[in-house]
């Protein structure tokens, strides 16, 4: 009876050791399982913007394209959509500095359009005409020897910030592959990183792009068409503007 009591014991303790062991292992599973879920879920949000600098890029290497190929009719309408691209960055909130400082990142210069002086121009418009010449022209002198290069090297920045944005993609999936919380950890940093990067060269872009509609302001383009002169820019007035100039 005894030696049935003790082996009774033993096989109980053996069954409560084997519980207290699954779990223990079930709950260090569900925190790994809630951590990689906590960056997977905010590498969501980093998708929407990696999505939204995607549109952005090819609304700006299209506009750009549509102005080498004179298929812009004035100015006032080639404004419009370079103001368009500038305010969508003035209007959208920069999520990427917050998430590099949760995750003990530090916070990276040049993803905010204020810091760049021809996207600030495009932005402030509506200055009093005199006090944008004096800006425009200032900006003009200190980038004018780069003007003969920009739109050639710009367009090809565009592409490269596409090609960026676009391998991001895998990487993004990469996330919620992971097994552990360190590896999803890495790699999310990892990703927050390239597109904090790619942000950066779409906004490096931009300015150069806003520089070059600068120059072409500053060269006493202003009428409502762009003419032919030593400018980059070659804008022709639409077929409705001749037909009316016509009657």
């Amino acid at each position: 009876m005894t030696t049935f009591l003790s082996v009774l014991r033993s096989t109980l303790l053996i069954i409560l050791m084997t519980t207290a062991m699954v779990m223990l292992v079930n709950n260090a599973q569900a925190g790994v399982m809630s951590t990689a879920q906590f960056y997977a879920n905010n590498a969501d949000r980093l998708k929407e913007e990696a999505a939204r600098l995607e549109a952005q890029t090819k609304k700006a290497l299209k506009l750009h394209q549509q102005l080498l190929q004179s298929e812009i009719g004035t100015r006032e309408a080639f404004h419009n959509y370079l103001y368009q691209l500038t305010t969508a960055e003035k209007h959208t909130d920069d999520i990427l500095n917050p998430a590099r400082f949760r995750i003990g990142i530090p916070s990276k210069r040049g993803i905010k359009a204020e810091q760049y002086p021809a996207i600030k121009l495009s932005l402030d418009k509506d200055l009093p005409y005199r006090t944008r010449t004096v800006e425009i022209r200032d900006l003009v002198k200190k980038e004018s020897r780069r003007y003969k290069e920009v739109l050639k090297d710009n367009e090809q920045a565009f592409v490269n910030v596409e090609e960026v944005l676009a391998s991001l993609e895998e990487l993004r999936e990469d996330v919620d592959r992971s097994r552990t919380d360190q590896q999803a950890k890495r790699t999310y940093e990892h990703y927050l990183r390239r597109l904090s990067s790619a942000k950066q060269l779409y906004y490096k872009a931009l300015d150069e792009f806003c520089i070059a509609a600068a120059q072409a302001e500053f060269r006493g383009l202003t009428g409502r068409r762009l003419a032919p002169s030593d400018s980059p820019f070659q804008l022709y007035p639409s077929q409705d503007e001749l037909s009316q100039n016509d009657s």
